[in-house]
């Protein structure tokens, strides 16, 4: 630590560090970045698991072919068109606005995989609908995770790249923790248990957007630039 304070401490790249930590509101920041995808990344970590798994241990008993069959069709298709739609209402609302309805279509889908985990249908064409759904939702609330981090790139322009290399960088590291824990909990409660307790674990990131920091019309501003 002490060593590199001396080396980066009185540097851009360090002057870049300090100014993201004591932003205004940087509690409630770290706290969306930690929470707000922690849920949805242990299910996508699952799933997979969960589709190749032995019926007697819970899974659904696919082949690897079949799984590849629903990862190439539903997952592309859902995370495209989710994306798409999720841009187009933070265009025409705004982030404020739009944050609500994206959260919760972002993780109201997985609730059916709590479902499937439950029921076990034999038909296997439902999941491919079920998959679809969960990447169009994840697509759909990933894009107001995307705005939000390009607005608190933007509170310091001079440091836009580098804010907005900070805050991706602490979200892919919460991923990591979020595939850590989901290992875990499957082992301890099964596949339905860790879908149900992967739903529980998208609140914490719900409740940020009540007190993360954000202006609407600078969120405006930042989804127009990256429009173009």
């Amino acid at each position: 630590w002490r060593l590199t304070r001396r080396v980066i401490g009185n540097s851009p790249m360090g002057e870049a560090f300090s100014t993201y930590f004591k932003q205004s509101g940087f509690g409630a920041i770290l706290a969306f970045i930690m929470f707000y995808r922690f849920g949805e990344a242990m299910i996508l970590k699952i799933v997979p698991l969960f589709f190749l798994g032995k019926v007697a241990e819970g899974g659904m008993g696919l082949d690897v072919d079949e799984v590849g069959k629903i990862y190439g069709i539903s997952l592309p298709a859902g995370l495209i068109l989710g994306g798409l739609a999720g841009g187009a209402v933070i265009s025409k609302v705004g982030l404020r606005r739009a944050f609500w309805p994206l959260v919760i279509c972002m993780h109201t889908p997985n609730l059916l995989y709590c479902l499937v985990a439950y029921e076990r249908p034999d038909n296997h064409l439902w999941l491919y609908p079920v998959a679809f759904l969960e990447a169009f939702g994840y697509g759909f609330g990933f894009a107001g995770y995307f705005v939000y981090l390009m607005y608190v790139a933007q509170r310091r322009p001079e440091f836009r790249t580098s804010h907005y290399a900070i805050g991706t960088g602490l979200g892919a590291l919460f991923i990591t923790f979020a595939g850590i824990l989901s290992g875990i909990l499957q082992q301890a409660l099964g596949y339905f248990g860790f879908f149900v307790a992967a739903c529980a674990f998208t609140l914490p990131g719900t409740l940020t957007l009540l007190f993360i920091p954000m202006d609407e019309e600078e969120t405006k501003k930042v989804k127009a630039a990256g429009d173009h």
